[in-house]
Parts: C-alpha cells; structure tokens; sequence
C-alpha cells in the first residue's frame, strides 16, 4: 500500500481562517488524498498548535491514529510549520527547527528555515530510521532570484539532510527549478541533487494565476511551478503530482463520496469567507467558478502530492 505525503502552501492561516468550516475543508482534503501526512506551509500568528489540534481531531482514526507538531514561529515571519502524520506509516523522533541559532547554513530570520521532523517510516513492509521530512518555505520571490536561491541550496548543507540515507524536503521554494542542473535552478538545488534527492515535479506548475478571464483547462489556472518534492528513499518508488482541488469541486454531487464531501466543504467554507447566510453551500458549475472560489477562500497554491511505494 502507498504511503501518500502532502505539502501545502495554505497561505496566510490566521484566527480569519480559524474556523470550523475551514478546519472542516482541510479535513476533507487530507481524506479525499488518503494522506499519511501532510506539511502545512504559512501558518501565521501562531495558530501552528490549533491547526494541528482541531484538523488532528478530525481526522484521527481509530484504526489509524495520527499526531501533529507545529515548529517554533519565526518572528521575522510571523510564520509555523505544521506537520500531521499517521502512525500506522511515521513515528515522530525529533523535530529540528532551529537553524538560524545553531548554524550558518540560514544565518537570519529573513532566510526562513526549514523544519526537519525526524521519522522512521513503514512503507509497506519496508521500515526506514531517522528520516528527515523536511517542510519549506523559501524566501519570497521579490528577494530577487539569486538570494531564493541561496537560501534553498542551504538545505544541502544541514548535517540531517547531507548525511541521510533516506529523506525527503518538500515545500514552497518560490523559484522555477525546470532545469536543477543549470541556471538558478542549479544554484538552488544542484547540491541537493548531488546528494542524490530527485526532484519529483518536473514541468508542472503549482501556484496559480491572480485572476484569468477564462478557464477551459486546470492548467489555465497555473501559473509558476514553486511547488516540489525532492526525494532520496532507497528501495522505493516515488512519484509525485499536482493534487488537484479545482476540478474535483465542479459537479461533483455524481462523482465518488470523497469528491462530494471534499466539494461540499469547500462550497460551505467559501460561502462563510464571503459573508453568506450561515448554513449557504455554494455549488460550482464550471472550471472558472471553482479556481476563484479556490482562489479567493483558499490559497494562491495548490498542494502537492508525493506516493511512496
């Protein structure tokens, strides 16, 4: 059985999104993907510890219980990490989050670290020590290319990371990483890559677009590829992909059960966002109505998805 990891830019989690209809949404996301964890990326005014205890209780099954660990806040960014996980497939070690105090690799607040949760993992009958999962948030695109890019090939140097057999950095790195063997995306992740992390996501773009006046297609909604997984497990098929929230919300009342919740919820939430009658559950019909429900209630990123096998 697959063992499926998500990485999810949620973009700006604050007491405005602290909601039920909110917490009940991402429930729906983490079931309709089946995941065995999920790394939660912009998670602000330190919500990291109500985020993983109300979508932790949601989700907490009782053949297949789960846990969460929200990081430290980074106060340059007023920003969390939040990671929940099945212990049927990941046992919590360590988590390691503290970098820009105990080494050089991210020497300020402004590089916004990573946060390194130390598993072992089961996948299949396959169990793995000491992995490092690490959730990323790389600095912002209007810090200029080569200082994103700095601040991703950083990762390379954390003694976790250099030295793992096995392990895994997904995230956010705001930096287009089409070619890692040339150009920015080289200087971002070519020293990963030597270690022997695959970039997982090639060619498939992650954020979306501000607005577009029509929608026929999911990829007329895609905007730059920030978005990846980079992947060293030995003796495991790893494949990653774009999870898709957009499509699956637009007629879906015909379509499987985790489709219907998945949509209803978000219909629910994106009717609270905007100020509806409570109890409103707004139904979308076409692609375009959908990507700016998404859009506007939800995040500027789609999450992604890494199956391990």
């Amino acid at each position: 059985m697959a063992v499926n990891l998500l990485s999810w830019n949620i973009f700006n989690f604050s007491a405005k999104k602290g909601k039920d209809l909110f917490y009940n949404y991402v429930s729906a996301v983490y079931t309709k993907f089946d995941a065995s964890f999920l790394g939660l990326i912009e998670v602000v005014s330190f919500m990291g510890d109500s985020f993983g205890d109300e979508i932790g209780g949601r989700v907490n099954y009782i053949n297949d219980p789960v846990r969460y660990q929200d990081s430290d806040q980074y106060v340059g960014h007023s920003e969390q990490y939040v990671a929940i996980w099945s212990t049927n497939s990941f046992t919590h070690t360590a988590t390691i989050d503290n970098f820009a105090s105990i080494s050089l690799e991210f020497p300020n607040s402004s590089q916004r670290p990573p946060c390194l949760y130390i598993m072992d993992m089961k996948v299949g009958s396959k169990t793995m020590a000491s992995v490092p999962v690490g959730v990323y948030h790389a600095p912002g695109p209007q810090n200029g290319a080569p200082f994103v890019a700095s601040g991703c090939n950083n990762i390379a140097a954390i003694p976790q990371i250099k030295a793992a057999t096995n392990g895994i950095v997904m995230g956010d790195f705001n930096i287009d990483p089409s070619d890692p063997t040339s150009g920015y995306g080289k200087s971002a992740f070519g020293n990963l890559v030597g270690l022997g992390y695959g970039m997982k996501l090639a060619n498939q773009a992650t954020s979306l677009k501000a607005a577009t006046a029509t929608v026929s297609t999911l990829n007329d909604c895609l905007s730059s590829q920030y978005d990846n997984f980079f992947v060293k497990m030995a003796g495991c098929t790893a494949v990653g992909l774009l999870a898709d929230l957009i499509t699956p919300a637009v007629n879906a009342t015909g379509n499987t059960a985790y489709d219907a919740n998945y949509a209803h919820a978000l219909g629910a939430w994106d009717a609270c966002k905007q100020g509806l009658t409570p109890g409103t559950v707004i139904t979308y019909t076409t692609l375009q109505a959908a990507f700016i429900a998404y859009r506007r209630s939800v995040s500027d990123h789609l999450p992604i998805l890494l199956s391990l096998s």
